[in-house]
């Protein structure tokens, strides 16, 4: 299981890792011969920090090639430093390593929690086990405490106070695991503040989560040059059993807020110097122009007395003056804009009196809208009508523009009825180029059926009282792909033969022919076959019939 800052060991037991260990701790002048950074490559988890932090990883190991177990590790600024642009004083950071030697935010809790039984509550009469683990800022954990057991020989309560060792540095507060087999502990709540005491007083929650198999804290540090002046820090480590480490204390130097060190890869040794950056003068010499490399915050404070800012420009002309280039180049506002510190009233519109964009008019009688069948039209400057219409006339109410058609006898402009038609009639044109009704009933269609099969070539039928349509396909089949045959399909009706349509120069393929039957005609198809070929049959494939 990899880990936050934990890596692959190099090495093995025989300790041959360990002398190289030693004759990279020799090149290392400050690095004592007792501690040394195994140098090997790995991935960094996603750590969360925040400027001006930095985060520290990697993994150490002691002079038996051990990892250094559940070390601490603790930065004391050299001088007293500052962070940037605060009153803040930068204090000690306190990390530590787990049980693989891993550098995390928060050590392991080393002996088990401070447990008293209470015989007031509704927790059932059982043996009960214990542990538990420190949380950061960002709810990541260490490893669990030792077990601690304990025995309700009736209903009560179980109080999780911190070990006798006290709460480790930089913990937010304590979870507490609480299970009825050893081993068997699941997460039962948490302390807001890692002085807090916990009181399991009903029965266990179940499912819930088990305790975590890695210490996943963050070591992070304020970037000393995050800070004024930019110094180094101190760096001390200790063992398990609080005795430092030869070789130690070293001055470290870490710088770029946002970055990750890893200590596998080597040791940010600090030479000592302090800087102190340039600082923005509040009364420069003459007046001087000065320049901020990078993003300016006020902290929600006011920014006032200015003669002008410039956008994209350095000679700004006006109080705002926006001259840059493509988004720079325009003011946004989620809120919208006051003039003299008015907002007007609902309907009007910001317009010019001639010298500035600075007066109220109303804006109403420019929004009318066109909807054409309840469907609104997109807006436009000018409402044309076309010389169909005769005019468009305003109504106050209701509130709209009626358009009105011109009537008949003017139907150069638009097509009219002089009125009603009979129910069943057809539209005609009239001479006057208007519309006027048919003398009599309009064509309709009546159903389709599939005569196919039933309707044979060489058989006369009748139509029906109404009429038909009749619409018959062939098909031409033998040798596939060879040519010289010739057929064709004809029509008969009312004893007249009409079209043929045929298969012209080839042994397959397919043909039709649609006829019209008048009311109670006679009808029928005949296919012959004009020039063929070896085995060429014709055959009927589809005879659909429409009554009209």
């Amino acid at each position: 299981m990899t880990r936050v800052g934990e890596c692959g060991k190099l090495g093995t037991s025989s300790g041959g890792w360990v002398a190289k260990g030693k004759r990279m701790a020799r090149e290392l002048t400050s690095l004592a011969s007792s501690v040394f950074l195994l140098f090997a490559f790995c991935l960094s988890a996603a750590a969360q920090y925040t400027a001006p932090y930095i985060a520290v990883i990697g993994t150490m190991s002691s002079s038996n090639g051990m990892p250094a177990a559940n070390y601490a590790l603790t930065f004391q600024p050299t001088q007293v430093m500052f962070v940037g642009g605060t009153s803040v004083v930068v204090a000690n950071s306190n990390c530590a390593t787990d049980t693989s030697g891993a550098v995390v935010g928060i050590r392991n809790p080393l002996t088990g929690p401070v447990v008293n039984v209470v015989y007031s509550g509704t927790l059932p009469i059982g043996n009960y086990y214990i542990e538990i683990t420190w949380y950061d800022t960002y709810t990541h954990q260490t490893l669990v405490s030792p077990e601690i057991q304990k025995q309700l020989t009736s209903a009560g309560q179980l109080q999780v106070s911190p070990p006798i060792t006290g709460a480790a540095a930089n913990a937010i507060g304590m979870n507490v695991y609480i299970g009825t087999t050893s081993g068997g502990e699941t997460y039962q709540g948490q302390t807001t503040s890692p002085t807090a005491t916990f009181t399991q007083s009903t029965a266990l929650m179940t499912p819930a989560a088990t305790p975590p198999i890695v210490n996943n804290t963050v070591c992070q540090v304020v970037a000393n040059d995050a800070a004024w002046p930019i110094a180094g820090y101190t760096a001390t480590l200790t063992n398990a059993s609080g005795i430092p480490v030869a070789g130690f204390p070293q001055q470290w130097q870490f710088v770029g807020p946002g970055s990750t060190y890893n200590l596998s890869n080597g040791l940010p040794l600090y030479n000592g110097r302090v800087t102190y950056p340039v600082p923005i003068l509040s009364t420069p010499y003459n007046h001087n122009a000065q320049s901020i490399s990078g993003p300016l915050s006020l902290s929600g404070y006011n920014l006032y007395n200015v003669g002008a800012i410039g956008v994209g420009t350095n000679l700004p002309a006006w109080g705002i003056d926006v001259e840059g280039s493509g988004l720079a180049g325009l003011i946004n506002s989620t809120g919208g804009y006051l003039v003299n510190g008015s907002g007007g009233t609902v309907g009007e519109c910001l317009a010019s009196d001639g010298t500035a964009y600075n007066s109220a008019v109303s804006c109403s009688s420019a929004n009318q809208t066109i909807e054409v069948n309840g469907v609104v039209q997109t807006q436009r400057p000018t409402f044309s009508l076309i010389g169909n219409f005769i005019s468009g006339a305003d109504s106050s109410s209701p509130a709209q523009t009626n358009i009105t058609f011109n009537a008949t006898g003017t139907e150069t402009k638009l097509v009219t009825a002089s009125g009603a038609g009979t129910n069943g009639r057809c539209a005609q044109w009239n001479a006057s180029g208007g519309i006027s009704q048919s003398s009599g009933p309009c064509l309709s269609v009546g159903s389709m059926t599939d005569e196919t099969g039933i309707y044979l070539a060489g058989q006369t039928y009748t139509a029906s009282a109404s009429g038909e349509i009749e619409m018959v396909t062939y098909q031409a089949t033998g040798n596939s792909g060879s040519t010289g045959g010739d057929s064709k399909i004809v029509p008969t009706i009312n004893g007249l033969e009409g079209p043929p349509n045929g298969i012209s120069n080839s042994c397959d393929g397919e043909r039709g022919t649609t006829f019209a039957v008048p009311p109670s005609g006679t009808f029928s198809v005949t296919l012959t076959q004009i020039s063929g070929c070896s085995g060429e049959v014709l055959s009927i494939t589809s005879w659909l019939k429409m009554t009209l």
